[in-house]
């Protein structure tokens, strides 16, 4: 079941980053189409298919975007409602705030320090 959506990764301390995860949420899944709460990751460098991470709290009902850091991945899903993430563990993600006002369209950006 291909899941289309958000990116994050995290890296850890080592110089070639053998724990680095790439998470993949807020799609939708071409062969039923409907949107999915669902949050898989890769190990970088290894070679696999995507593993179950969690769920997110909301599902997307058009689109989303997401951000990280090294530690948290924050997933916004066309509403005005903000999860979160552990990149480092799995399991589903938390409540992190609301938006003042629901957004049309999502952006997200960060430096590895911090996310817009």
């Amino acid at each position: 079941m291909p899941i289309l959506g958000t990116i994050a990764s995290s890296f850890d301390d080592t110089p070639s980053y053998p724990n680095a995860r790439g998470l993949f949420g807020l799609g939708s899944n071409p062969e039923n189409p409907s949107y999915s709460n669902v949050i898989d990751y890769v190990t970088i460098a290894t070679l696999g298919n995507a593993v179950d991470f969690g769920d997110l709290l909301t599902t997307a009902n058009r689109s989303g975007s997401g951000t990280s850091n090294s530690n948290r991945a924050i997933f916004h899903a066309h509403s005005n409602e903000i999860t979160c993430v552990t990149i480092t563990t799995t399991g589903n993600s938390i409540d992190f705030g609301d938006l003042t006002t629901p957004a049309n369209t999502e952006v997200a950006l960060s430096n590895g320090h911090g996310g817009l």
